[in-house]
């Protein structure tokens, strides 16, 4: 029996304070033992750093710009004068009309100053001489004839300030076609066959402004022979002509393309 006693106690250990045990089972229950690394096993990972990241470096101004083409589409009224080859040059005036299309398929990147390119136009005239030399077997009083002129050719785009003044020069070939029926040309009067064709070059200048919208445009334009018929004495003749213009000019493409730009 006194065996057994000893053995028990042996087994149980000296007494513990009942203070300390409780302390060491709260610390035990705090202190969790740190997970073991395993399949999957994954704990929180939290890094703090000093670096930044470097701001993107400056694009500069030529880097920017990039060759791009430019159109436009410029309509127009004015006045014009034409001669016929009467003794009194420059006797038939009218309104004049005038439609052109420009593609610049390449323009130098660096500010914009300089491009090349071709144009498609069109041109209204009016040939009007209200008073004609008085003779007895006049078939008719007042000289009236219409010219419409088609052409395409080389237009040019010099930009001395890329915002307030542009140069805008063109040289083209094309066909006129003159309607009416009652002209008065080389001191005679004539009539035309129909509609009379002629072919024929034109030089214009655009000096614009406001973006390229607003400008003020000037040319001449000349045809060769104009087929025409004597009334008076039935002979055929050619009558070629000359008319210089000037009117005003607004580009509707360049405003839709200020309108749509993006600021840089």
């Amino acid at each position: 029996m006194f065996a057994s006693v000893r053995v028990f106690v042996a087994l149980a250990g000296p007494p513990q304070d009942p203070v300390e045990t409780e302390a060491v089972e709260t610390s035990a229950a705090v202190q969790d033992p740190e997970p073991k690394g395993g399949f999957g096993s994954v704990g929180p990972v939290t890094t703090e750093s000093n670096i930044q990241q470097p701001p993107p470096e400056p694009v500069s101004e030529s880097s920017r710009a990039e060759p791009r083409p430019e159109f436009g589409g410029r309509v127009g009224i004015g006045y014009g004068q034409t001669d016929v080859r009467n003794d009194q040059p420059w006797d038939h005036r009218g309104a004049w009309l005038n439609g052109a299309l420009q593609w610049y398929p390449y323009v130098t990147p660096r500010r914009r100053t300089f491009g090349i390119g071709v144009e498609l136009g069109y041109t209204y005239q009016g040939l009007v001489r209200g008073r004609l030399p008085a003779q007895a077997d006049a078939p008719f009083a007042k000289s009236k004839v219409q010219q419409h002129f088609v052409n395409l050719g080389l237009a040019l785009l010099v930009r001395p300030h890329p915002t307030w003044f542009s140069i805008q020069p063109t040289a083209s070939i094309g066909f006129a076609i003159h309607g009416g029926n009652q002209l008065y040309a080389r001191n005679r009067h004539a009539e035309l066959p129909g509609r009379s064709n002629a072919l024929g070059v034109a030089a214009t200048l655009a000096l614009c402004t406001a973006w390229d919208i607003v400008c003020v445009v000037g040319g001449y334009r000349w045809t060769d022979g104009l087929d025409a018929l004597g009334v008076v004495d039935v002979e055929p003749f050619q009558v070629p002509t000359g008319t210089w213009q000037v009117g005003l000019g607004f580009d509707i493409l360049r405003v839709y393309a200020r309108m749509n730009e993006v600021p840089q």
